[in-house]
């Protein structure tokens, strides 16, 4: 099993800053290029005999994003030593900077010897005008927890101790939106974690029963229900799309159902979110090259979303019933596999044309989207590691997002904006569905329409007012951010749904 290595346990505690008597093994601070030390740093410049401002004029300093400088206080103050962190140009910083210097200062610290960190929240007036005390907080809190993250399966792995984290203020005013701030992030990494787990444990553990079990105990912990159907419920339901994927696994396909309907349920809006979960993806029939099949252990990263993010829901109880559907299955090959040229019957009784076994996730999102509708949602987002051609058309830097409602694609836009989870709007012409028109069929499962003839396919199950799909393929492992890792799931997705199902309250 997976063991964790390190753990943050986050603290708040208001400090009014008479006397900087903060005894902690190192004091975090910020500073941007433009701006002058706030009314908290420069207590503690004083305090230390000026070696602050002293080492930003020696050291030319220049605040670069992330760029740090670490200093021993030789007990000049009670703090061990003192970590100078860069925000760059105040007029350029936003909430993903925040995460990153965050993400910096947290490298820069020897795990080892430091166990109490104390992080100075910068309170200059200008960087408060750009950004609530909320966000800010939250921003920076999450740059520390989401880089906080090690799994390891490797023999003989120590476990560190837990890391403490303080974050001080100097306004009393403020302590219970810092406290808020706080828990949103914890509970918000928290969920990213879960999704990091499963999408980064290799396919002989992270099996479609996994995932199941998963949810379960997630429920377990929270006021999250959940249902798990196995074949022959799903076979019930006549998921014949979903199914077809499944057959020619020996491991049993797994249709999770998370439901979070707070008190008052009947009265809030309804969201659906639905997470492709293809546990590992061999194409099929429609073979792989064995070199691409290297990271398609990563080809549930939408469902292992869902299910962080379904956590996160419950254990913030937002005001909003929010249901989480997560088909799990392999798509592998014996002699039970579906063929091209098949002919599958979906369960609203639509027939499909297998065209390529390795369009695969597109199947399961089929049946899921028409389950859906029991529902009668407001808004269903499904999010999916379908298609190369996106990853390579956007580099593994965004996702593509579709959308048949402006109202929900400028939610999601907006979410994205304020976590960094990018999307890319595209548009669903009706001829991009043209290739998927058969003779013998109601459709086809694919075609040369590229990116727009997936979704178009997905949009002949999506009969709801509002519906997005998200491509993520090429960030379902991402390490060009400071606080993700080589080889470990991203964790996108979490972030990016919560803060979307947040604007439904």
């Amino acid at each position: 099993m997976a063991v964790r290595l390190k753990s943050l346990d986050i603290v708040v505690n208001a400090k009014s800053f008479t006397d900087f008597d903060i005894k902690t093994d190192l004091i975090v601070m910020f500073i941007a290029e433009d701006l002058k030390m706030d009314k908290n740093e420069s207590m503690l410049n004083d305090s230390f005999d000026k070696n602050i401002s002293l080492a930003l004029k020696n050291e030319s300093f220049s605040a670069e994003p992330g760029k740090t400088i670490l200093l021993h206080t030789y007990g000049k103050i009670k703090a061990d030593k003192v970590l100078i962190t860069g925000l760059g140009d105040v007029k350029k910083i936003d909430c993903e900077t925040l995460r990153k210097a965050s993400s910096e200062a947290y490298k820069a610290i020897n795990k080892k010897s430091t166990r109490n960190i104390t992080i100075l929240l910068p309170e200059n007036d200008k960087l408060l005008k750009r950004f609530t005390v909320f966000d800010l907080t939250k921003s920076i809190c999450e740059g520390f927890m989401l880089s906080s993250y090690e799994i390891s399966l490797k023999t003989n792995t120590d476990k560190l101790d837990s890391m403490k984290i303080e974050i001080a203020t100097g306004s009393r005013k403020n302590l219970q939106t810092i406290k808020e701030a706080i828990h949103y992030a914890q509970i918000s990494s928290e969920g990213v974690f879960v999704a990091r787990d499963l999408s980064t444990l290799p396919p002989n553990i992270a099996t479609p029963e996994y995932l199941a079990k998963s949810a379960i105990s997630i429920a377990g912990e929270s006021k999250l229900k959940v249902t798990i159907l196995g074949r022959e419920q799903i076979e019930e339901l006549k998921m014949g799309a979903f199914l077809s994927v499944a057959r020619a696994s020996a491991r049993e396909p797994q249709f999770i159902i998370m439901e979070h309907l707070p008190e008052n349920s009947e009265n809030l809006k309804t969201v659906v979110l639905i997470g492709k979960g293809i546990t590992f993806d061999t194409g099929g029939y429609s073979m792989k090259p064995a070199a691409s099949m290297i990271g398609m252990k990563y080809d549930m990263a939408g469902g292992a979303a869902v299910i962080g993010v379904m956590r996160a829901i419950s254990n913030l109880k937002i005001p909003v019933n929010v249901i989480g559907i997560v088909p799990a299955c392999e798509n592998m090959i014996n002699g039970e596999g579906y063929l091209p040229e098949d002919v599958v019957t979906a369960s609203n009784g639509m027939t499909i044309e297998i065209n390529s076994t390795d369009a695969e996730g597109r199947m399961l999102l089929a049946d899921a989207m028409i389950y859906a509708k029991k529902y009668n949602p407001d808004a269903v987002i499904d999010i999916a590691t379908l298609t190369g051609l996106c990853a390579q058309a956007f580099a593994g830097v965004a996702s593509g997002l579709f959308a048949n409602d402006d109202i929900l694609k400028n939610r999601l836009l907006n979410a994205a904006r304020i976590t960094d989870e990018r999307l890319w709007h595209l548009p669903m012409y009706d001829e991009f569905g043209e290739c998927l028109k058969s003779e013998i069929a109601d459709t086809k499962n694919s075609g040369k329409g590229g990116i727009g003839s997936a979704t178009m396919f997905l949009k002949k199950f999506a009969d709801f007012q509002a519906w997005a799909h998200i491509d993520m393929a090429g960030l379902a492992s991402d390490d060009r951010r400071s606080y993700n890792k080589k080889g470990i799931g991203s964790g996108y997705g979490v972030r990016l749904l919560l803060e979307l199902v947040r604007q439904y309250t």
